[in-house]
């Protein structure tokens, strides 16, 4: 018995010592991980702020992130993202309105990025937004002053595809006409045209619509504020029909490896010039 009780108070002696040269291991092991992390997030903020900018496959992911629902748990499907960018709000109310607010990790920039046309009310959305009466509209106004409040002192973004990218567009020339913000660019995707025909047309202002051509929505709605480029799509069917849903998907839209979308000759930029336009649009405003 002593010499089975002696062994035990030995053997013990060595799970001990076992043990705690398992947890230098891991403690180890956990302190080279987290300095290789903070390494790796210095590079990235050295790399992406060298020469930030918010590129056109950053918006086409985050019009494409707004389509979910899972809010601020959402993890970047592209890895690197995530060394730029936070998912730092998320928004979503009754009337269909749902967004989500990027906030860059390396300097002051905000990307606020809306769901597109999801149900049929998002689609009465559409043509309410085109006659000057939407609540999603509205109720984005509501939000965002807050939110802006809080960041006066930041350049803000906004991207959509569809109805999110009409949303982006109306919000771009209304902060843009409170001369409150510094604003930076809107980026959409076969976003409805939401501007009348009798409307300011802000082709000056940095507002870039991004439009499959001969998409129902984006191609026939009506008319954009600021540029439209025409895309020819990722794929064509050998029988193009106007009313194919393919043409309106996020998927059919292509970048090239520094993030800009890829431009091609068959696609048609419209721009125009009148800067008098704009100024006596900001006295209205004022």
């Amino acid at each position: 018995m002593k010499f089975k009780q002696l062994y035990k108070e030995e053997y013990s002696d060595v799970v001990k010592v076992k043990e705690e040269d398992q947890n230098k291991s891991r403690g180890l092991k956990t302190l080279v991980l987290k300095i290789f992390l903070f390494l790796k997030s210095i590079y990235f903020k050295v790399k992406f702020n060298y020469k930030f900018r918010v590129t056109d496959y950053e918006c086409w992911v985050f019009s494409k992130v707004a389509y979910s629902n899972i809010g601020t748990n959402l993890e970047f499907i592209n890895k690197e993202l995530q060394y730029k960018w936070e998912i730092y709000d998320f928004f979503s109310a009754e009337d269909g309105l749902q967004f989500y607010t990027f906030k860059s990790r390396v300097n002051k920039t905000l990307v606020i990025g809306f769901r597109g046309t999801d149900e049929w009310k998002d689609w009465i959305t559409n043509i309410n937004l085109i006659l000057g009466n939407a609540s999603q509209y509205e109720t984005a106004k509501e939000h965002l002053n807050k939110l802006f409040q809080q960041y006066k002192d930041y350049k803000i973004y906004f991207c959509g595809h569809s109805l999110g990218g009409a949303l982006s567009q109306k919000l771009f020339v209304y902060y843009y006409c409170l001369s409150e913000y510094k604003l930076g660019q809107a980026v959409t995707f076969n976003s409805a045209g939401v501007r009348l025909k009798d409307e300011l047309s802000y082709h000056d202002l940095r507002i870039t619509n991004y439009v499959i051509e001969r998409d129902l929505v984006g191609a026939s709605t009506g008319n954009h504020y600021g540029k439209t480029v025409i895309i020819s799509p990722k794929e064509r069917v050998k029988s193009f029909n106007p009313l194919k849903i393919y043409t309106h998907t996020l998927d059919q839209f292509r970048f090239d490896e520094h993030g800009d979308i890829i431009i091609i000759e068959e696609q048609i930029v419209e721009s125009n010039t009148n800067f008098e336009e704009i100024e006596e649009d900001k006295e209205k405003a004022n």
